[in-house]
């Protein structure tokens, strides 16, 4: 067996620390850096589309005040949608019922359950998590009616909502009344 050489154990020693010193700048610096820059880029992506959003209004020959102005009602406008608490809103589709004179026989609430995007993280606004409740709903009433009350949820309700399931039926009552279930979404910001 061959022994190494002075020369040789030196040039292995440089070697080794050579290889030392890169891996503790890449585990310590670079991948670390790596993901600072990832969080980076993304922020970025934020700023770049509020910028683009600004512009847009500021293409249409408005005052930055105006436009600033503009978004935040916007924002305003988004952040009504979604009420604080599910009996405001179950109070506001009750209520809606009632003007456009439909019998409610039942409404039903589940537990309130976090909103999940497409890639299972919690969705937040503003520092708040959405919440989403189903709403079991029977009422009676005729298909005009029913129609107009599921345009008016959509349009005049200050709710963000989605209709999840919707049975119509013809009642066993005389006359044009139909049993309807409707299964709907309430989302919540709290």
């Amino acid at each position: 067996m061959q022994k190494i050489s002075l020369a040789q154990q030196k040039i292995f020693m440089f070697m080794s620390i050579g290889v030392g010193i890169v891996l503790i700048v890449l585990l310590f610096i670079y991948l670390p850096g790596q993901g600072v820059i990832g969080r980076l880029k993304d922020e970025m992506k934020g700023i770049e589309s509020q910028i683009q959003q600004i512009e847009s209004v500021i293409d249409q020959k408005k005052t930055i005040k105006e436009a600033l102005q503009d978004i935040a009602n916007q924002y305003d406008g988004l952040e009504r949608k979604f009420p604080k608490r599910e009996e405001d809103a179950l109070r506001l589709m009750n209520d809606l019922a009632r003007e456009l004179k439909i019998e409610i026989q039942n409404t039903r609430t589940q537990r309130k359950t976090l909103f999940l995007d497409e890639n299972n993280q919690q969705v937040v606004m503003e520092g708040r998590r959405c919440y989403k409740v189903l709403v079991s709903m029977k009422l009676k009433s005729n298909y005009s009616t029913i129609i107009k009350y599921l345009e008016r949820l959509k349009i005049d309700l200050p709710v963000y909502l989605t209709v999840e399931k919707l049975n119509i039926r013809k009642s066993s009552a005389p006359g044009k009344t139909l049993d309807v279930h409707l299964e709907l979404n309430v989302y919540l910001l709290s």
